[in-house]
């Protein structure tokens, strides 16, 4: 039914409606009515955003006797500018070389609330973050150890005060302000770098520069700190949005607005990479896939 569906959007506006499409895609004749058989929501809404299109607006509908959604959406962007509010959080364990990129890329977001974490930086480092967020004006948390990229996200999430959260590395370099474009895209779910897919088959977006709205993330209960310093924990993040029903969104272009430079904690040599995505991927197993065979 979604194979159809795509099919549908992509003929051109004049030869979409009639009975011949109905009987063919399992569609009704009627603008903005699908049947609801197989169709959430969220993926509905998903669907729309693939194919272009912006200013979605669903409800409940009933017809022929059956429930249906009533879709209303265009691919032309609103005259009326929105202004999304978000938060942006970054964890920091050292590196603090990378503070020359934030000298700019603070300038994009002037309008935004900025939290750093560090999470357990040597002193000088931590006397360097401090410098720099006093004098940018952002907000600083402190551990004495590192607790991990979620559990600094968690902690970050705690103090924002706006209605959407963006998640970054801070290694990454602002092309041009992403903010509006990414809350935007993101809606009332999450949107990141991909798609990608990883070894089970899944599907998720990675989570160097994820969007999400602060309520979605208190709903599935924020990040999952089950492992440890990183990786896999933007997989399982996906995994409880969708199983909660809340649409993740890819962001494919999202080269015109972030650049992801060189994964600079990760590779520094004191995490084991391999090992640590191997015990992750354990983790991820236990936690959503039966480990028993069924007879």
């Amino acid at each position: 039914l979604e194979w159809c569906m795509q099919q549908w959007l992509a003929k051109p506006e004049e030869k979409r409606w009639g009975w011949q499409l109905d009987t063919i895609f399992g569609l009704q004749t009627h603008n903005g009515e699908y049947h609801k058989t197989g169709f959430t929501e969220p993926r509905l809404k998903e669907l729309l955003k693939s194919a272009g299109f912006k200013n979605i607006k669903i409800s409940d509908y009933w017809s022929h006797e059956q429930s249906c959604f009533w879709v209303e959406a265009s691919k032309g962007y609103s005259t009326k500018e929105v202004k999304c509010l978000a938060s942006i959080v970054v964890p920091w364990w050292d590196h603090t070389d990378l503070l020359e990129l934030w000298q700019e890329n603070v300038k994009y977001f002037a309008d935004a609330e900025i939290i750093f974490i560090d999470n357990g930086s040597a002193p000088e480092a931590k006397a360097a973050l401090e410098n720099f967020c006093h004098a940018h004006q952002i907000q600083l948390i402190r551990n004495e150890t590192n607790l991990g990229f979620a559990a600094a996200n968690n902690q970050g999430i705690k103090l924002a005060n706006n209605e959407y959260i963006l998640h970054l590395n801070n290694d990454v370099r602002i092309i041009q302000n992403p903010i509006d474009y990414l809350c935007q895209l993101a809606g009332e779910g999450l949107a990141g770098p991909g798609y990608l897919q990883n070894e089970l088959g899944e599907i998720y977006v990675e989570g160097w520069a994820l969007c999400i709205k602060k309520y979605v993330l208190e709903a599935i209960g924020g990040w999952s700190e089950d492992y440890g310093p990183g990786y896999w924990d933007d997989v399982d993040l996906c995994r409880k949005a969708t199983i909660a029903g809340f649409p993740v969104t890819p962001v494919p272009d999202i080269s015109n607005w972030i650049v992801h430079l060189t994964n600079a904690t990760g590779r520094d040599g004191r995490i084991d990479q391999i090992a640590l995505h191997i015990k992750n991927r354990g983790i991820y197993l236990k936690k959503y896939y039966s480990c028993r065979p069924t007879i």
